[in-house]
């Protein structure tokens, strides 16, 4: 079975985006997010013609912006990282591709550790936490040249603490074959 315009074998992919982080809530308190920024690179092998497996590695960044227990609102400062390894399938439909664009659906599953400082008032707040993480991807990809595609991706991130952390990340990249 032969590989279509993406080639066949290895690729290593990095990107780049913007990442909103949904509001972190719990019984008592809501903690209001800035959007942030969003980087990440994987490896990853072609598995015939419509499918791809890779691991990539990823940090998020998001600074905080007010916290409120429902009667008082005070700002709050501080940042919250994430940092995950994940491993991702993806299906290419090349079907379906329109203008030279391959569409693409993939979902991954891995582990994200959770790194917040925070300061509210003249409080200091620390949440470290790590856990099962899970994305759904949805894009698609341009070859620029032969070896090299650009892409564009939506990824929902969710990372499985309580209260769960909910991503939403708009990323653009490059993926060149090896």
């Amino acid at each position: 079975m032969g590989c279509l315009s993406g080639g066949c074998g290895s690729y290593v992919s990095l990107w780049g985006g913007w990442n909103e982080l949904d509001d972190l809530a719990d019984d008592n308190i809501r903690i209001e997010f800035n959007d942030g920024i969003a980087l990440g690179g994987a490896i990853g092998r072609r598995l015939g013609t419509s499918f791809r497996g890779e691991l990539e590695t990823s940090v998020r960044t998001n600074t905080s912006g007010i916290a409120t227990d429902g009667t008082t609102t005070a700002d709050i400062s501080g940042h919250l990282y994430t940092y995950a390894g994940m491993a991702n399938l993806y299906y290419d439909a090349h079907q379906l591709q329109m203008l030279g664009i391959t569409p693409y659906v993939g979902a991954g599953l891995g582990l994200a550790v959770i790194d917040g400082d925070f300061t509210i008032g003249t409080t200091d707040v620390d949440l470290n936490d790590e856990d099962f993480a899970y994305q759904f991807i949805i894009g698609g990809s341009k070859q620029i040249r032969a070896g090299v595609a650009a892409f564009s991706e939506y990824r929902s991130f969710t990372v499985d603490t309580k209260p769960e952390l909910d991503m939403d990340t708009f990323v653009f990249g490059l993926r060149i074959d090896r």
